[in-house]
């Protein structure tokens, strides 16, 4: 998974869109989910009429980091040790 965490982020120009479907595409292929937190509203907004929202989905956005860390722990239960990076997962969730 891959956390994309947009407090910063107050604008988004039509490059900016074509990349986010780009990463998005790349990366669904290889089987890695991309997720989004605190995004302001006229980003998302930005992002739905660019149409990056079509693969992602609004499921996909959380308020913070902890949050989409916690949604994502949900949906995939580690099955003893989460591979080479499962300590870091444990150590942001706690």
């Amino acid at each position: 998974m891959i956390i994309l965490h947009g407090e910063s982020i107050n604008n988004l120009d039509s490059s900016a869109i074509k990349m986010l479907k780009e990463i998005h595409k790349k990366y669904t292929k290889q089987g890695v989910r991309i997720v989004f937190t605190a995004l302001k509203g006229p980003v998302r907004d930005a992002m739905s009429k660019g149409g990056v929202f079509y693969g992602i989905e609004f499921e996909n956005c959380y308020m913070g980091i902890r949050q989409a860390m916690k949604a994502h722990r949900k949906k995939k239960k580690p099955s003893g040790g989460n591979g080479k990076y499962g300590k870091y997962i444990t150590q942001i969730n706690d």
